[in-house]
């Protein structure tokens, strides 16, 4: 699980998370809603585990203002 805190004007922003270890990567897309205000979205992504670069590529179409981001374990799914 990922929250992003953010704002934007725009309907469905596309957000690339791209998650690179030594191992491989993880690439995962999650649609952020319209917020006129900062504000958190929870989104619900594969488990991320170990040591890695991690990048957040704002596809086209996005217009974000972004603030801060937070990952969790999803004690409900088993992550």
């Amino acid at each position: 699980i990922i929250t992003l805190s953010y704002r934007s004007f725009q309907s469905l922003n596309p957000v690339q998370i791209r998650f690179t270890t030594d191992a491989g990567s993880s690439i995962q897309v999650v649609e952020a809603p319209k917020q006129n205000e900062y504000g958190e979205q929870t989104f619900r992504i594969e488990k991320l585990t170990g040591k890695g670069k991690l990048e957040f590529i704002f596809l086209p179409g996005s217009c974000f203002d972004f603030d801060w981001f937070c990952f969790q374990n999803d004690i409900k799914g088993g992550q």
